[in-house]
């Protein structure tokens, strides 16, 4: 059975793709999260060393940054799915569900966007204990998997919009990357991976019709364009807005 690691920052759709890998083919997912109830689970700390000591075996934390080190020892045994979000979209998410946030979450998506990002271990990102802004999270982590990945031949690098338009088309070309078959005709997963009561619906309106921009004030998306790398952003096609 052909292993698979999923790759992708926080709120990029990673959950919902594990479903869509899960429903759709006879692959062994290797682990990405900590489970709920692990005594692993209760501190920043213990999540670090709980995926310290399971690296070679999970091969990291799903947000972390992708290393050479990695395609040194791994590259033979294991397909790489990588999924990427719009930037825009993206740091709004993160403001709103700011998942292993270090310290005081300012108030205002004003504030936060031009505040540090504390930086966890398991990030993955050497030498580094922070970064000026959460837009730098974005440019890292997304150049990783271009820079080490896009040269690879067991992987894709996915785009969270394209998944979900065309979730079929997508899955074909993962079926062609593992060289394997659907289990049957092509399964979507309907409902919200957040908890919340929004469906794949709602997620489609809000991200294709890009209704998120209505949440975004002309400074904001200056001071967003000023910090993105647009090599990256070239790269998924994924256009700078205009902020006149």
């Amino acid at each position: 059975m052909k292993r698979v690691k999923i790759y992708g920052e926080r709120n990029t759709g990673t959950n919902y793709l594990t479903k869509l890998v899960e429903n759709n083919f006879k692959v062994d997912i290797l682990k990405g999260k900590i489970s709920d109830h692990s005594i692993f689970m209760y501190r920043e700390w213990t999540k670090d060393l709980y995926f310290s000591l399971t690296k070679n075996i999970n091969y990291g934390w799903k947000h972390s940054m992708i290393s050479r080190d990695f395609l040194k020892f791994y590259r033979d045994n294991v397909v790489v799915i990588t999924i990427s979000k719009n930037p825009y979209s993206f740091l709004l998410s993160l403001f709103k569900r700011s998942y292993h946030y270090v310290g005081d979450k300012p108030h205002t998506f004003s504030e936060f966007i031009r505040s540090e990002w504390k930086l966890v271990k398991r990030d993955n990102i050497c030498n580094k204990n922070s970064l000026a802004n959460p837009i730098e999270l974005w440019n890292i982590k997304n150049k990783s998997y271009i820079t080490h990945l896009s040269n690879f031949d067991n992987s894709i690098l996915l785009k969270y919009e394209d998944l979900l338009d065309n979730p079929s088309k997508v899955f074909n070309d993962i079926s062609i990357l593992l060289d394997q078959p659907l289990k049957n005709d092509f399964s979507n997963y309907e409902n919200s991976t957040k908890g919340d009561n929004k469906n794949s619906d709602d997620y489609r309106k809000y991200y294709l019709n890009e209704e998120w921009r209505k949440e975004m004030i002309v400074k904001d998306i200056q001071y967003i364009n000023r910090y993105l790398d647009h090599d990256v952003t070239s790269f998924f096609n994924y256009k700078i807005l205009n902020h006149e």
